[in-house]
């Protein structure tokens, strides 16, 4: 009698696991990034640089205000050329999906000794959140280094072309 309750835990066990839906079935699909870097003891044009990245192109923020800590970027987005766009189009790939459990908004000590930081927030149907990350790599996770060079990497690809 055992083994045949064995048996059938087992199967059950082997059914669950094969019906069970994928991480990329159950994923929601983004309907926004918003991701650039601040740096407050700067001048120049490049010291906040904040874009919008979202199924149909990329936008560049006009209002280039410091990102607050205690809410949402409130941001003035003009679209961008196409070619922008495509650049890009492999962002959200890299967004680590171990941020959505941060409980803070603020990772490490953004800017605080004038290394900049990242602003980065991040939209679903039902997610809508944001960060304010330490450029500093000694004071975040290692889970999000990637994410962070690709970030700084694509904001720096922008800035080229917009020089040529």
């Amino acid at each position: 009698m055992k083994k045949a309750a064995y048996g059938i835990l087992l199967m059950i066990m082997i059914v669950s696991m094969f019906s069970s839906c994928s991480e990329d079935e159950i994923a929601e699909p983004t309907e926004y990034l918003i991701f650039g870097h601040f740096y407050g003891f700067c001048l120049g044009e490049d010291c906040i640089q904040i874009y919008k990245l979202d199924g149909e192109g990329l936008y560049m923020d006009q209002n280039k205000t410091y990102p607050r800590h205690d809410e949402f970027y409130d941001a003035s987005f003009v679209e961008l050329d196409s070619k922008y766009y495509e650049l890009l189009d492999d962002l959200e790939m890299y967004f680590p999906p171990q941020l959505l459990n941060e409980t803070d908004t603020i990772i490490g000590c953004p800017d605080c000794a004038d290394g900049g930081g990242l602003y980065i927030e991040y939209k679903t149907e039902t997610i809508h959140r944001y960060w304010l990350i330490d450029q500093d790599k000694s004071r975040v996770e290692p889970y999000l280094y990637e994410f962070m060079e690709q970030v700084n990497d694509k904001i720096e690809e922008i800035n080229s072309i917009s020089m040529q």
